[in-house]
C-alpha cells in the first residue's frame, strides 16, 4: 500500500474529528484538490515525546492559520490556539536556570545532546554561543532569547511572534552558501535556534584585518577579478532569497554578515530581522532596521522590497573594492575612492545597484549578476 503524505507547503489545515475517544483522529487536510486528507487516530499518540516532536513541527513547518484553536487542548495541552500561547506557556513556567544567567562552558542543555563550547556574543535580546553534538562532535551556533522575569505578557508575546517568524522563515531556507536552522525550541524559560555553524571570518572583519598588516597602502583586500566573483556569488545568494514564494528580503545584508570560509567562499548568517514579502505588494511597512551604510533611503522611511537588498549588495562591492564603509544615501558610482580608470566599467554596475531612485536600480539580483559576468568575460577577451 502506498504511503500517504503532503507537502506542509500544502497544508490547509489541522483538525480532530470524530466523536468519541475510540474514534477521534487528527486530520490533515490538503489544500491540493483531489489530494486525500491523512487521518491519524488520536489513541495512537499516547507517547509524550512524540507529541512533543508533533508540537515542533507544527510549530516550525504548518502555516498558523492551518491549526484549529482546540487541537492543543485534544492532545493534552490546554495552551489556546497559537504557538505564541504555546511557547508562552513554557517559558511562564519555573525554569531551572536564572533568566539573565548567560549558559557557561560546559553546560548541556537538559533533553538535547548539545554542550555549550562558548560564548560567541551578547545582544539586547539574547545571547549567541557555540556549542557541540556530544553525539556527533559536530559544532553549532546557538542562538537564545532570553525573557526578563519581570518583562510583561505584551512583550513576552512580542518577542516570541518575532521568534516564530524567524524560526519558520529559516525553516524554508535551504541554500548551501546560507547558515540554515537545524531546530528551534523552548529549554529552560528561554527560546532557542540551533543554526549550522560556519568556520570562517566576516568578510568585515578579514578586509580591515588585511588592511592593517599590508604595508604597501593598497585599499583592495583582493585581485579585482576575485571581487566580481564574491559580487556574482552574493547575487546568487539574493537570487534565491528573492525568488523563494513569498520572497525573503535580507534587511542586513552587509559584510557583518557574511562570513568568508575556509575554501575561500561566502555565506550568509543571520536572519533576525528578515521579512517575507508578497510578489503582489511592491513595498510594505516595517520596523527600521540594519546598518545605516548600506540602507536605501526608502528603508529608512520603513518601506522595504527586494531593492533594498539589492543596494546593500552595492555596497559590500563598494566595501571590497575599497576597504571602506559607504557614505550612507549616496550613490556608490560617484564614489571619489572608485576614480581610478580601473573601477570605470564597474561603475555602471554600482549605480545600477545604489541608485536614490528604487526605480533605477536593477529590477533583480539575477540582472546585476549578468552585468558582472558580462564584465568577467569581457575582462577576459
Amino acid at each position: 500500500m502506498p504511503l500517504s503524505y503532503i507537502q506542509w507547503k500544502h497544508l490547509q489545515k489541522v483538525t480532530v474529528e470524530g466523536k468519541g475517544r475510540a474514534n477521534r483522529a487528527l486530520v490533515f487536510t490538503p489544500d491540493t484538490e483531489g489530494k486525500a486528507k491523512i487521518s491519524v487516530p488520536l489513541y495512537s499518540l499516547n507517547d509524550s515525546k512524540a507529541i512533543e516532536k508533533l508540537f515542533e513541527a507544527l510549530k516550525v513547518w504548518a502555516p498558523e492559520s492551518a491549526i484549529e484553536p482546540d487541537l492543543f487542548k485534544e492532545l493534552g495541552q490546554d495552551v489556546g490556539g497559537s504557538f505564541t500561547e504555546l511557547w508562552l506557556s513554557s517559558l511562564s513556567s519555573a525554569p531551572a536556570l536564572e533568566a539573565l544567567t548567560p549558559l557557561t562552558p560546559g553546560a548541556r542543555l537538559e533533553g538535547r545532546p548539545y554542550q555549550i563550547e562558548s560564548l560567541l556574543g551578547s545582544g539586547g535580546q539574547g545571547v549567541t554561543y557555540l556549542l557541540k553534538s556530544t553525539e556527533t562532535a559536530k559544532t553549532y551556533v546557538l542562538k537564545e532569547i532570553i525573557l526578563p522575569s519581570r518583562t510583561g505578557y505584551l512583550m513576552k508575546e512580542k518577542l516570541l511572534q518575532d521568534f516564530e517568524k524567524q524560526s519558520r522563515l529559516l525553516a524554508r531556507v535551504k541554500h548551501d552558501r546560507i547558515a540554515g536552522l537545524k531546530e528551534s525550541f523552548v529549554h529552560d524559560g528561554r527560546a532557542y535556534l540551533l543554526m549550522d555553524f560556519v568556520e570562517g571570518e566576516s568578510l568585515f572583519d578579514h578586509i580591515l584585518d588585511k588592511r592593517i598588516s599590508d604595508s604597501s597602502g593598497s585599499s583592495e583586500a583582493f585581485e579585482l577579478e576575485q571581487t566580481v566573483k564574491f559580487a556574482i556569488s552574493l547575487c546568487e545568494i539574493l537570487e534565491y532569497l528573492h525568488g523563494l514564494e513569498p520572497p525573503v528580503i535580507h534587511r542586513d545584508f552587509t559584510p557583518h554578515n557574511l562570513i568568508l570560509d575556509k575554501d575561500g567562499k561566502l555565506n550568509l548568517i543571520d536572519f533576525g530581522v528578515a521579512l517575507e514579502s508578497s510578489e503582489t505588494t511592491a513595498l510594505q511597512k516595517a520596523n527600521i532596521v540594519g546598518k545605516q551604510s548600506y540602507m536605501p533611503i526608502e528603508q529608512l522611511r520603513g518601506q522595504v522590497d527586494q531593492s533594498c537588498d539589492i543596494y546593500a549588495l552595492g555596497g559590500c562591492i563598494y566595501f571590497m573594492l575599497t576597504g571602506l564603509e559607504p557614505e550612507p544615501l549616496s550613490d556608490l558610482s560617484k564614489a571619489k575612492e572608485l576614480a581610478d580608470p580601473k573601477y570605470a566599467d564597474l561603475l555602471p554596475i554600482l549605480a545600477g545597484c545604489t541608485a536614490q531612485e528604487a526605480e533605477n536600480r536593477f529590477k533583480s539580483a539575477g540582472q546585476c549578476k549578468e552585468s558582472l559576468q558580462n564584465w568577467l568575460t569581457a575582462r577576459a577577451g
